[in-house]
């Protein structure tokens, strides 16, 4: 059997955009939808419309080993057969497997579920909506992940068990523009305190609906994407001091206005101790200095730390932020 390929940019599929403009409308309101809890994360970056799928949403990740991941989003209208979807999602395990670092989530919002996927799509929300709440007990999920995981392959076949934690499907019908328009209002206020009134609803709306025809397989930065609520909606964001949360412990539940530095590695819990050397300079040190760089390309001067963390990895972040690069602490 010959091995699936890498997808490629020059394949139909991913011209499909560039070539036609059926179910623009749909993909542009779930990504207008979608923005404001994005803009809401401090580690979004921007997004690019017609890449290797719909659309995709990039975010600094200090964890990764090139600093960044992508949300990666099929945005489909109309009637959808279970063959339409299993095609979809079994494209983003192959992405997966050709990129496993690459991706943070993979979506799928369509009109309506076939109904013999609705049950599943509610499975895969269940969980998602339960993983907070247990992270303090760990394997209390593990048979409700195994079971989703053996639900989603028996559905569509291959290994599209091994992205289910990663898998999200949306209903969400996206076709009435009144609907879509008034969607953005409240996200906006839901998610950046701020109220679009109503007469400048449409225009904003339009503004960026122009933004991203205009931007076709390019990327669009998050400078770009405010310019366009500043100048079309009215809606200007405060330049806060970023804040790095210091995960000292698995368990621990982050807000979205925070860069998560994972250090439960080196927290003295656990098995993992004294980790070795090697350890602190790739699972610590390399994401400090990722933290560096993006804070200083955002020509960032400080930043805050929070959390609870050992001496240790105090004078890593000490090192690695201050001394190195002179980036002030607080």
């Amino acid at each position: 059997i010959m091995p699936e390929r890498a997808p490629t940019l020059i394949e139909r599929k991913a011209m499909g955009g560039l070539e036609a403009t059926n179910g623009f409308q749909a993909q542009a309101a779930y990504l207008i939808s979608v923005l404001p809890a994005a803009l809401a994360d401090v580690t979004f970056e921007g997004f690019i419309y017609e890449g290797f799928d719909d659309i995709e949403l990039r975010y600094f990740s200090p964890g990764s080993e090139i600093g960044r991941v992508l949300d990666r989003a099929q945005v489909k209208s109309g009637h959808l057969s279970t063959g339409d979807i299993k095609a979809v999602v079994n494209a983003f395990v192959n992405g997966s497997k050709h990129n496993p670092a690459a991706y943070r989530r993979f979506i799928l919002c369509v009109d309506t579920f076939p109904t013999d996927i609705r049950p599943l799509s509610k499975h895969l929300d269940r969980i998602s909506r339960a993983r907070p709440a247990y992270l303090p007990f760990p394997g209390l999920l593990d048979a409700s992940e195994q079971a989703l995981a053996e639900e989603l392959n028996l559905k569509f076949g291959g290994d599209v068990g091994s992205i289910a934690g990663r898998l999200v499907l949306i209903e969400q019908r996206l076709t009435d523009r009144e609907t879509n328009v008034a969607r953005m209002r409240q996200e906006i206020e839901a998610c950046l305190s701020a109220d679009v009134a109503g007469k400048r609803a449409t225009p904003l709306f339009e503004a960026l609906e122009g933004m991203i025809a205009g931007n076709l397989g390019q990327f669009v930065s998050r400078q770009q994407i405010e310019a366009v609520l500043s100048e079309a909606g009215g809606v200007v964001l405060e330049a806060n001091i970023p804040t790095v949360f210091v995960v000292s412990d698995a368990k621990a539940e982050l807000r979205p206005s925070v860069v998560p530095l994972d250090a439960t590695a080196f927290s003295g819990q656990g098995e993992s101790r004294y980790p070795a050397a090697a350890q602190w300079e790739a699972d610590l040190q390399a994401p400090i200095r990722r933290i560096a760089s993006w804070a200083k390309s955002l020509s960032k001067s400080t930043i805050a730390i929070e959390g609870l963390y050992r001496l240790s990895t105090a004078f890593c972040l000490g090192h690695g932020l201050r001394s190195v690069n002179g980036i002030d602490l607080s």
